[in-house]
């Protein structure tokens, strides 16, 4: 009987003792659900970190921020030297705890990219456990504030415009995707090349069909829509892309709709010595613009090989002459050949003096809807 009450006694002892959890209600906190990095406009050696935030509201008034039908949202813009310190700082500028559970994308300025090694930042994101992994990463233009602060008349959810341009919402071939534990990985990876999407602000709208890729972790090279849907062909992320060519200089353009298309990439060191890339895209694809063309549809393909095979070797000749490799062809090549480790210097020596060889197949499988006269 004495043993149970002492063990009562203490059990009391040590409830009491026990502080409270430090739990915060919703409606005690601010979801920050982007952030931007871009320089301080007053001093470069600074960045400026800006963080777009929605707050939960239990009805339609609102106290502060831009207000709609779903929530509210804010923004909040602190300049530093690092990336911690200005993270608590944002605690003195609201009264509600920073939440970044929500937080669906990085956001890099332009001009940041090209004078300050992102790595760093990429490192420092994957290292905080309060940050998903699988949060996009893009660069903005002409900054990452103007594209997080842009608000499109179609947007009904703070941030939601955004991220509709991600999966969720319009698929678009020109739309080059990677998450943070992609771009991280490619940091770590000897040789190879990160590559992210571009964002860019065109007056109330925002617009992403261009690639930036980065180089000692700085921005090297941008691609354009028709590179980047080339780009999206040879790492099997396109859909629903379109290819155009002229049968005559001066002639009408004949296009084709991709239904699907994948890439098989081997690269190989021949028994000469040199390095042989080997790729091979396939395509389904749908005749258009039927008005411009009048004869069998099957002899078209060759011609739309012809087309292909010139883009592709282009973008590959492009990306060799600026030395920097998305496509992850060192990893390949390791696989191949077992004596072999990976190494930067492969951008350098090696890269430069692979030879390409591309073939392609294109299958159009009809000649698109037919109708009457």
């Amino acid at each position: 009987m004495k043993k149970s009450l002492s063990l009562v006694l203490i059990n009391i002892l040590i409830l009491c003792s026990l502080t409270g959890c430090d739990f915060k209600d919703i409606d005690h906190r601010v979801f920050i659900l982007a952030i931007g990095i871009d320089l301080d406009p007053s001093n470069s050696e600074l960045m400026r970190v800006s963080l777009k935030a929605a707050m939960p509201t239990s009805g339609g008034e609102s106290s502060g921020g831009s207000s709609n039908e779903k929530g509210m949202s804010d923004m909040y813009t602190l300049s530093g030297d690092s990336l911690s310190n200005i993270l608590r700082e944002i605690k003195s500028e609201t009264s509600f705890e920073p939440d970044f559970s929500q937080m669906k994308l990085i956001v890099f300025g332009e001009q940041y990219a090209k004078t300050h090694n992102i790595d760093y930042n990429l490192d420092f994101f994957t290292r905080r456990r309060d940050f998903q992994d699988i949060a996009w990463v893009s660069l903005g233009v002409p900054s990452a504030k103007a594209v997080l602060t842009a608000t499109p008349k179609e947007e009904r959810i703070p941030g939601n415009s955004l991220f509709l341009k991600f999966g969720q919402g319009s698929e678009s071939p020109y739309s080059y995707k990677k998450r943070l534990f992609q771009i991280y990985s490619d940091t770590i990876t000897p040789g190879c090349s990160p590559s992210c999407s571009i964002i860019e602000t065109k007056e109330d709208k925002l617009a992403m069909n261009k690639t930036a890729i980065i180089s000692k972790g700085k921005l090297a090279l941008v691609l354009n829509e028709n590179e980047t849907e080339t780009l999206n062909l040879l790492t099997d992320k396109i859909r629903l892309g379109s290819l155009t060519i002229k049968l005559e200089e001066k002639g009408p353009p004949i296009s084709i709709s991709i239904n699907k298309g994948s890439s098989k990439i081997k690269i190989k060191k021949t028994s000469e010595g040199d390095i042989l890339c080997t790729i091979t895209p396939k395509i389904n694809a749908t005749l258009e613009e039927l008005d411009n063309f009048s004869g069998n549809a099957s002899v078209l393909a060759p011609k739309f090989e012809v087309a292909l095979k010139k883009q592709i070797t282009a973008l590959l000749d492009k990306l060799k002459e600026n030395k920097v490799d998305p496509l992850q062809l060192q990893m390949l090549y390791w696989a191949n050949d077992k004596n072999y480790m990976p190494t930067n210097d492969w951008l350098t020596d090696i890269y430069p003096n692979i030879k390409f060889e591309v073939n392609p197949h294109i299958e159009l499988v009809h000649t698109g809807i037919l109708r009457s006269n």
